[in-house]
């Protein structure tokens, strides 16, 4: 499976200031690739079919802050892309 890179900004590397659980800390920006593009479709009751898929737009590895077993904090920033489409006619009782 061929990856796409998705980062390989000049930033990249580089330590930045982010907020992590509302406090500025250094983290260094990383680059990355996608590996697996995901989405999750959804059904509602009034008969809409949602699909939502993710987009990372930058990651960040901190620097001096970590989980309690030792491992690293990764904040990762990006967006998410809804469609909908209408299934079902939203009138009809069930």
């Amino acid at each position: 499976m061929n990856a796409e890179i998705v980062s390989d900004r000049e930033t990249a590397g580089v330590r930045v200031k982010v907020v992590h659980e509302g406090e500025t800390v250094d983290a260094e920006e990383l680059s990355f690739k996608l590996i697996l593009q995901s989405k999750g479709t959804y059904e509602t009751s009034d008969g809409v079919t949602i699909t939502l898929s993710h987009e990372a737009k930058a990651i960040y590895k901190l620097c001096d802050k970590h989980k309690a077993d030792g491992s690293p904090i990764y904040l990762v920033t990006g967006a998410v892309e809804m469609a909908t489409t209408k299934t079902k006619d939203s009138t009809e009782k069930t």
